[in-house]
């Protein structure tokens, strides 16, 4: 018989794992409203990017991650969110659903609320460089692969997510990591 996880009061935690949908194209938001609709837990972040047309400039919110929603289920669950219309499948790590930590998820909510505008590139093109670890923000002590510096720009990988996310460092927030090779 399994025991359940229980906190300081006694109380049943529960045993979720955030997991990512692949979505159709430009259905993130529309998933995201019918799995919260259905009571999941969900996190579609956007950014906010600026639209100029020749009379104007307009503020929209697009999804940060394309063809990406984070859901927060239950083993048990878990096949139910895709039986939503556009969610194809989950993001797979050795042939199962990857699991995204909790303090990722976190860390995303947190870096979003202090950068306005955020640019994610996937990591298939990336090029090996120096290692860092952030000094000051929200990712402060975390580890970063440098794969590409121009006017302080840092490409900050999440393995996890299997992207990388580019966001503007000034450069006191960063410190070259030392590896020693034995």
């Amino acid at each position: 018989m399994k025991s359940s996880v229980v906190n300081e009061s006694g109380e049943a935690l529960s045993n979720k794992n955030w997991l990512v949908i692949y979505t159709k194209p430009k259905w993130e938001k529309k998933i995201a409203t019918e799995l919260e609709a259905l009571g999941f837990e969900i996190y579609c972040p956007h950014n906010k990017v600026y639209k100029k047309w020749t009379d104007r400039i307009k503020v929209v919110y697009q999804p940060l991650f394309s063809m990406y929603v984070f859901v927060n289920v239950a083993e048990h669950e878990k096949w139910k969110p895709l039986e939503v219309n556009g969610a194809l499948n989950y993001i797979k790590n050795n042939g199962k659903p990857a699991v995204v930590r909790n303090e990722e998820i976190n860390e995303l909510k947190n870096f979003l609320m202090d950068n306005e505008s955020v640019e994610i590139i996937h990591n298939n093109d990336l090029k090996k460089g120096d290692n860092v670890v952030v000094a000051k923000g929200v990712f402060s002590s975390n580890t970063g692969h440098v794969t590409q510096v121009a006017n302080n720009r840092i490409e900050v990988t999440l393995s996890s997510l299997s992207c990388t996310i580019r966001a503007v460092f000034h450069p006191s927030q960063l410190k070259k990591q030392k590896i020693n090779n034995l």
